[in-house]
This record gives structure tokens, C-alpha cells and sequence, in this order.
């Protein structure tokens, strides 16, 4: 079996949570763990949840590794069903003539629209090394991760956000302040680009006309693997 098919989706708006079908998990060898409320509705009946996997998702620019509940059930023709946790977590909208694009937030690309097909790559791995763990103990800590998914960062720019209250600057004076950007080599300047776009794409920054602006600077920073410093 290859490392990534394509799959057909359904776009629910109406949905809470994301679910793969149980026949694609078991094409494509995937775990997945059990979950505490089995039971999940539907228009056109019920179905079990047998649990919940790990998987990486393509949709257009964006790939993510994201949790998805596994659905069992017969009345679910579908591989794959968007919920409003993969709509937001991969910037899907729908305009007034129903179809559906991602908006990218950056303002530099044109809407791109899907047509309900979703590249799914058998990426079900964890970070975490749980070698030293029996085999008891390590699904106990996997089902913790699981159940408290929001609670843990998956990368340096996942550092969540407060909701209802924007940050003030009180000016001691009515002055705008504005310098020029720092020259850098093409090297650093690269580097500045490659980290600024992913701030934007993880929604921590946003353009801005705004008559304030301050250079930015590089600095070496120790990774937390312990390897070379890196900018």
C-alpha cells in the first residue's frame, strides 16, 4: 500500500468533530484508540465511534497532522467527513454559490476551490519516545494525549490565543515611531520571509498599514532537540 491515497470527502458545516471512515483506517493500517462516548448521530441513523487516530491531511497549501474519530458504521458512505475542527483548522470557507475554497489569510494567493477531495497519508506516529514505558503504561499516556489534545502544543507556533480582549498600547505621547528594516544577506533574508509567512499562516501575526513598524533581527537560538543553534 502507498504512503498516501486520495480520498472522496464530505464538507459538513453541521458537524463538531472530523471522522474517517473505519474501512479506509483498515486499508490503511492505521491505529486508532478507544474513545469514552462511543456513540455518535446522524440524519440517517446512528453510528459507533470506535475510537480516535492520528493522520496527515492535505488540503491544497496546507498540510497538517491532525486527530479524527474513526466511525463504524454502514449508513456512512463516505471515506472522510470535514467537521467544523478541520474547517477552522485548515481555513475552509464557502461562498454564496456553495463552493467551497481555503483562505489563506495572506491576502498574496487566489482562493482556491476544492471539489471534495482530500489527500489522506498514513502518518499515525507520535512524537513523544515512550520506549522506556511497558506497554500498559504507554497506551495510558497515548489515551491521555488523546483526550487532552487542545492542552499540548503540536509546534512552536500552536500557542493558542485570548478570545474576547484586544491588547491596548497606552502612548505617553502621540508620536509614531518608524524605522527603516535592518540590510541583511540573502541567506537571512530568506530565513526572515520563511518564518514571517508561517506566523501568518498560523494566525499569530496579520498584515497590518499600520504607521508604527520596527526592524526585525535574527538571533541564534539553541533547539530543543539539542542540536546546532539555529536562527
Amino acid at each position: 500500500m502507498n504512503d498516501s491515497i486520495f480520498c472522496k470527502g464530505l464538507y459538513d458545516s453541521g458537524s463538531n468533530i472530523s471522522i474517517i471512515n473505519k474501512k479506509l483506517i483498515e486499508t490503511l493500517n492505521i491505529k486508532s484508540y478507544k474513545v469514552k462516548n462511543p456513540e455518535f448521530k446522524m440524519v440517517s441513523g446512528r453510528g459507533n465511534v470506535v475510537g480516535i487516530t492520528k493522520i496527515k491531511l492535505k488540503i491544497f497549501n496546507l498540510t497538517k497532522e491532525v486527530y479524527v474519530f474513526v466511525l463504524d458504521s454502514p449508513d456512512f458512505g463516505h471515506d472522510f467527513l470535514i467537521g467544523l475542527d478541520l474547517i477552522s483548522e485548515f481555513k475552509l470557507c464557502q461562498n454564496q454559490n456553495l463552493k467551497i475554497y481555503q483562505n489563506l489569510k495572506s491576502g498574496r494567493q487566489k482562493p482556491r476551490y476544492i471539489n471534495s477531495n482530500v489527500k489522506c497519508v498514513n502518518m499515525c506516529q507520535f512524537d513523544e519516545s515512550l520506549t522506556h514505558l511497558t506497554p500498559d503504561q504507554s497506551l495510558a499516556i497515548k489515551n491521555l494525549i488523546i483526550e487532552f489534545n487542545d492542552a499540548f502544543a503540536k509546534n512552536k507556533f500552536d500557542v493558542g490565543g485570548v478570545k474576547g480582549h484586544e491588547a491596548t498600547v497606552k502612548m505617553s505621547e502621540h508620536k509614531y515611531v518608524s524605522r527603516k528594516p535592518y540590510r541583511c544577506n540573502i541567506i537571512d533574508q530568506k530565513e526572515i520571509e520563511c518564518q514571517v509567512n508561517q506566523l501568518l499562516e498560523a494566525g499569530l501575526i496579520e498584515e497590518s498599514t499600520s504607521p508604527f513598524a520596527a526592524p526585525v533581527t535574527l538571533a541564534f537560538k539553541k533547539q530543543s532537540d539539542g542540536t546546532k543553534k539555529k536562527k
